[in-house]
């Protein structure tokens, strides 16, 4: 079973531009939807949330129920620079951070974890679903950028804080989901990868992008999932 996971139910509209069965039940506080399409084996879309603490929740209670083979995060980011993608553009994780893990006062720097002796918070997804995501936006020829997303418990609407990211980490996407999904699945042993839609420029004006532009960025996404999907 392909785990296809995003923020909020909304972001899998894109799906009314298919046929297919389906079953639509709730688990804890996450919305699911089951999907049988066409040869291709089952398909569950869960809305887990957008907190790092109702995300992991919802994530474990749905691990420990499905036989979930791997885990695709889609949905709306923003890009830290209209140099690296356009708003419309797709963005594939090829590894995700916690850009908002700041514990630098005890002597720790920036996306380190102190409770793991100062281990880095950059999880890298799994190779072959990232070949696979960009493969499949080519087929489409969908524009598809691959790089480093930062995620964190906040929207990001600064071009100051956009600009430190990607000059310090190289971050090219920022998104709200992605470190914990991401974590888990890495603790877990679960490939992961997240495919999302670009939705706005990490600036000041991003919010009003991201409201004008999230059903598109979660369309294009999305189409890109099913593509993905259809060919493994």
């Amino acid at each position: 079973m392909q785990l296809v996971v995003a923020g909020q139910f909304n972001s899998f509209d894109f799906l009314d531009t298919y046929t297919f069965d389906y079953d639509l039940f709730n688990l804890y506080s996450a919305k699911l939807m089951e999907v049988m399409w066409e040869d291709c084996e089952p398909i569950l879309f869960a809305a887990v949330g957008h907190t790092k603490v109702e995300i992991s929740k919802n994530l474990m209670k749905i691990l420990e129920a499905y036989p979930v083979e791997n885990i695709i995060l889609m949905g709306c980011c923003g890009v830290t620079s209209e140099k690296i993608g356009a708003i419309g553009d797709v963005a594939i994780a090829d590894q995700v951070y916690q850009h908002d893990m700041m514990f630098y006062s005890v002597g720790y720097p920036r996306t380190t974890m102190p409770v793991r002796g100062g281990e880095t918070s950059f999880m890298e997804a799994d190779p072959w679903l990232v070949d696979l995501a960009t493969k499949a936006a080519r087929s489409m020829k969908q524009k598809a950028h691959v790089g480093t997303m930062g995620s964190g418990d906040q929207f990001v609407a600064s071009s100051k804080i956009g600009a430190y990211l990607l000059k310090r980490y190289e971050t090219k996407f920022i998104d709200s989901e992605g470190s914990a999904i991401s974590e888990i699945a890495q603790n877990l042993q679960y490939p992961f990868v997240a495919v999302k839609g670009i939705s706005n420029i990490v600036s000041e004006t991003g919010g009003e992008q991201c409201i004008v532009n999230e059903p598109m960025a979660d369309c294009h996404a999305g189409h890109v999932v099913m593509r993905m999907i259809k060919m493994m």
